[in-house]
């Protein structure tokens, strides 16, 4: 994942809820979320904050699909791709006939150049129908980047008999997909200059003034941290801030 922000969000939906609560407890706090996850995507929107509250649902109701599959869509939309692709992993781990997921595991694969994962979920699609055009045209995406696949195929993918052969389909849908495929890329990389951007504006100066000297507890660091929090956007900003401690 490429932002500290992507890693705090996975960190937080691995969090267990607590055996404190009582049943009714729980879904009433689960019913709280939802409703605010979607308040968040709709009315405000406020994806991030979207995010979060469904992440937190998550840990309520981790069998829930649709859940997850709201969380895939709010994380595509952030271009959180490999956040977005853990959680359409999910949908399909609870229900491998959830098209919508199929048809983002496969973009999404694809993408992160995860190509043995994309033409896995190719083959799924194909398994269900023959004519899935998606499955088709990605399949020869990733075989004219890496030919070498077609030989190897039985040993990764259960189902690579699906990938072979099939209806010839119009250039029209390759062209449709090469597309998509640019808008994942093109968004990636301008979040990565924005990203990029917001840590050369986050000064030296302003890291020393920070005396980590005068950091004599835990407790005075997560100050110091939280202060700073809004400014640390990389990874190689918090290097330098903590490189001093």
């Amino acid at each position: 994942m490429n932002s500290l922000h992507s890693n705090n969000l996975l960190a937080f939906q691995s969090e267990e809820p607590t055996n404190s609560s009582c049943p009714l407890q729980i879904q009433l706090r689960l019913g709280c979320l939802k409703t605010l996850g979607k308040i968040y995507c709709e009315l405000i929107p406020s994806h991030e904050d979207a995010l979060r509250v469904f992440l937190e649902a998550a840990t309520l109701d981790s069998d829930n699909f649709t859940l997850w599959n709201k969380i895939g869509i709010v994380a595509v939309r952030l271009v959180e791709y490999d956040l977005a692709k853990h959680a359409f992993s999910q949908v399909f781990k609870r229900n491998p006939s959830h098209w919508n997921s199929i048809e983002y595991l496969i973009t999404l694969s694809y993408v992160l150049a995860d190509y043995v994962d994309c033409l896995y979920y190719c083959a799924h699609g194909l398994g269900k129908d023959p004519n899935f055009i998606k499955g088709l045209v990605f399949r020869d995406f990733v075989f004219e980047i890496l030919p070498c696949l077609k030989e190897s195929l039985p040993k990764h993918i259960p189902n690579s008999d699906k990938l072979t052969g099939g209806l010839p389909y119009e250039i029209s849908w390759k062209e449709k997909y090469l597309k998509e495929v640019r808008k994942f890329f093109q968004l990636q990389k301008e979040k990565s200059q924005q990203l990029k951007c917001r840590s050369q504006s986050f000064s030296s100066q302003e890291l020393l003034n920070v005396n980590v000297d005068n950091i004599k507890s835990w407790t005075e660091l997560c100050r110091v941290v939280k202060d700073l929090h809004p400014k640390l956007h990389s990874e190689e900003v918090c290097d330098r801030f903590f490189s001093g401690i």
